[in-house]
């Protein structure tokens, strides 16, 4: 799949390869066995907050598994209102091969847009991508977290809405998510 096919529609996809789903309280990342990438999701039902980390230098296969684990924390919130968190502190475009990259920067695009969110990334783009017919909002709010101070700050500066967050600042990003109420977007 490429940007094309995320901007014509949104489809959420995963390989069923083993992933790393986690249990609600476990501590993320899951450290990758024999490379330099660590990756992992969590659904927390308490707190209607689904965690998600990749960083390091990950290989297609950990791409595949991550957002496999993405999708299986996802499927256990059973349709819920959710907030998300998306975690790439520690991810650096130029430590991976364009082919990764390119894999890892789609997932979200169809993630947010199955979920009722159109990404304001796609607005770098210019593109005006809608929902899925039928999708039903549900999304409450994202927040993305990067260590690139000032990559975030200009996101957020440019592309940041109400509920489509940019944070360098881990800690900063789960609290403004914690703070937001519970229900569906409107």
């Amino acid at each position: 799949m490429n940007i094309s096919d995320v901007i014509a529609g949104a489809r959420m996809q995963g390989d069923g390869a083993a992933a790393p789903a986690l249990q609600s309280g476990r501590a993320l990342p899951i450290k990758a066995p024999g490379s330099k990438a660590a990756f992992g999701s969590n659904w927390d039902a308490t707190a209607g907050l689904l965690t998600t980390h990749l960083g390091g230098e990950p290989t297609r296969d950990h791409i595949a598994r991550w957002e496999a684990g993405l999708h299986a924390a996802l499927a256990a919130s059973a349709g819920a209102p959710l907030k998300i968190l998306i975690d790439l502190a520690g991810y650096e475009v130029a430590d991976v091969p364009w082919e990764v990259h390119r894999e890892q920067r789609e997932v979200f695009p169809r993630l947010l847009l199955a979920l009722g969110l159109r990404p304001g990334y796609f607005n770098l783009i210019g593109a005006t991508p809608a929902a899925g017919p039928g999708i039903r909002p549900r999304l409450v709010a994202v927040a993305h977290v990067h260590h690139d101070r000032e990559k975030m700050a200009h996101h957020e500066a440019v592309l940041g809405t109400r509920n489509d967050r940019y944070f360098s600042d881990r800690a900063a990003a789960l609290g403004w998510l914690r703070d937001l109420p519970a229900r569906s977007i409107p």
